[in-house]
């Protein structure tokens, strides 16, 4: 019995993949971003950040809400390669990126905290500007910056990506240039589809909690592109195949991703 609920399994999460591959290749960062929110709430559980309102349920609202219930003696839904999807992005969103206080940034001094559930899930500081005083959405661009925090009375610090539109990014670095320089090679700072990433050090930040407001002088660095080139199996390999070679095939080439890959294929656009 059990392994005709794991046939089964498999067999639905195959079609699913499938079904989920179709519909994702139309949808644009954002739209994908609100579906994975949307399925791990589904699966997961929390509620979206809406206005409140009196909603009426029918019959079939409230079955198709529930209805994961009715595939528990066959296989946990939870495993199925949508609510993995999910899971996988949402675990992704939170300690990612940062909000910022630029209020006084003629003084060098930048206030970072991390973002709420709500505006993690509204996408504030990842599809609209960081900077918590302003909603920009246009040539948006990302800074990694150096965040010093307290949590559980313990002192830590990471690396997280604070995202600004240019009027912003003008600001982040005003204390040293004035001005944002550009990365060689990099597109203009103000392109809706391509986002450009500096590095941004904060020597200083004062603790005060992970919501807090904190101090920090932030200085630019402009990250350049690479100029090596990557060397492929061709380069190195001779000419001629041996007869193991023939039968053996080009794995690389005849395998399909992982489920580990195709799902940071999904999200290469979505974390900029």
């Amino acid at each position: 019995m059990s392994s005709r609920n794991s046939l089964r399994t498999t067999a639905f999460d195959s079609v699913q993949r499938t079904e989920q591959r179709r519909s994702l290749q139309g949808l644009s960062a954002y739209e994908r971003h609100k579906k994975f929110v949307s399925d791990y709430i589904k699966y997961y559980g929390g509620k979206l950040p809406t206005p409140a309102k009196v909603e009426t349920k029918s019959d079939w609202d409230v079955v198709r809400e529930n209805h994961k219930f009715l595939w528990e003696d066959d296989f946990d839904v939870g495993n199925s390669w949508e609510a993995k999807l999910a899971k996988k992005y949402y675990d992704k969103l939170f300690k990612e990126y940062c909000l910022a206080n630029l209020t006084r940034y003629k003084e060098g001094k930048i206030g970072l905290r991390w973002r709420t559930e709500k505006e993690v899930l509204a996408g504030k500081g990842q599809f609209s500007c960081g900077n918590k005083h302003c909603s920009g959405q246009q040539g948006l661009a990302s800074f990694e910056v150096n965040f010093g925090y307290k949590e559980g009375g313990e002192r830590k610090q990471a690396l997280v990506k604070l995202r600004v539109c240019p009027d912003c990014a003008a600001k982040l670095s005003y204390s040293y240039s004035g001005s944002l320089k550009r990365a060689a090679g990099q597109a203009e700072a103000d392109s809706p589809d391509v986002a450009k990433r500096q590095k941004v050090s904060s020597p200083r930040a004062d603790a005060g909690g992970p919501h807090g407001a904190r101090e920090s002088v932030c200085e630019q660095r402009g990250e350049g592109k690479s100029d090596g080139r990557q060397r492929s199996d061709k380069d190195e390999a001779p000419e001629g195949h041996s007869g193991s070679d023939a039968w053996r095939g080009d794995r690389q080439e005849s395998s399909e991703p992982t489920q580990e890959e195709e799902f940071e294929q999904y999200f290469k656009d979505m974390f900029a």
